[in-house]
């Protein structure tokens, strides 16, 4: 699992940035026409507009593309949150089990050292204990 963290992490290479950009960009009218500008073409108002448009088209992605980051971040801190938490419940599983088990190791050990007191008592109330502080500990975490 986290190779596949680690994957989508890394950044990708400056040849798959160009492939991408240039198969997902639409065609436009304007895409043929040459970049730098001359002085009397800044000078016309339609240029203006032109430049003004692209501006505010491109301030309106760059808001989508915030909103797009911080649910990003947000599901991100999710992740890392219930990936802890699953952590957590695994290691209590193991602890339940073990300590139910235990307990009945020693409550089933009660009747053959039961000629030997204090022992058999002990072992006895020790088995008891552990099985009925697991069940409780059980309902306690759900």
């Amino acid at each position: 699992m986290t190779e596949n963290i680690e994957s989508v992490d890394k950044e990708p290479s400056g040849a798959s940035i160009a492939e991408d950009t240039t198969a997902t960009k639409p065609a436009s009218a304007l895409a043929g026409i040459s970049r730098s500008l001359t002085e009397d073409e800044l000078s016309s108002p339609g240029t203006r507009k032109l430049i003004i448009d692209r501006l505010d088209k491109a301030e309106m992605d760059v808001v989508k593309l915030r909103e797009y980051e911080a649910k990003y971040h947000d599901s991100d801190k999710k992740v890392a949150i219930l990936t802890e938490k699953v952590k957590q419940t695994n290691s209590f599983e193991i602890l339940y089990g073990a300590s139910l088990v235990l307990g009945s190791i020693f409550a089933g050990l009660a009747p053959s050292v039961w000629d030997k007191q204090p022992y058999g008592w002990l072992s006895l109330l020790a088995g008891i204990g552990l099985v009925i502080g697991t069940v409780i500990a059980k309902g306690v975490r759900r």
